[in-house]
């Protein structure tokens, strides 16, 4: 199978998993936003694969849907990438991910820490499923 072959069929794996049992809001007892949809983008070809997401709720989604005034729905995109490392033979990837999460309260250093350990936990877990859908060591 070429390099390029291969590449695509890991990307759509990882698509169709991700788009099955993937869920952004709540990863290891992380959750990202209490409730709501998601609006998703995902782009695949030759060169890259795109997947990003931001939850919306269900009332924006309808108004939106009605010809509303979407300028005042908030939008915290999130999502990653995965391109080709460029090695023709060697077969691996570089994987991007871009999180964007609301910060409540005030700033103090605890609340500075716990964001720092959800992030972390969030990031390394988005990167283990990616991993697990190519099934990548």
């Amino acid at each position: 199978m070429k390099v390029e072959e291969a590449y695509k069929k890991s990307i759509e794996t990882v698509l169709n998993w991700i788009q099955t049992t993937v869920n952004p809001r709540k990863t290891q007892g992380v959750t990202t936003e209490s409730s709501g949809l998601y609006l998703q983008e995902s782009w695949s070809d030759a060169s890259d694969t795109m997947i990003v997401y931001s939850a919306i709720n269900g009332q924006s989604l309808n108004m939106v849907m009605s010809c509303g005034d979407s300028s005042f729905i908030p939008v915290r995109p999130s999502g990653f990438a995965i391109l080709p490392d460029g090695n023709n033979g060697g077969g691996g990837s570089l994987l991007t991910i871009g999180l964007q999460m609301l910060q409540t309260g005030h700033q103090t250093a605890k609340l500075l820490i716990e964001s720092v350990e959800t992030v972390n936990n969030l990031m390394t877990c988005t990167i283990q499923k990616i991993k697990d859908a190519l099934g990548v060591a």
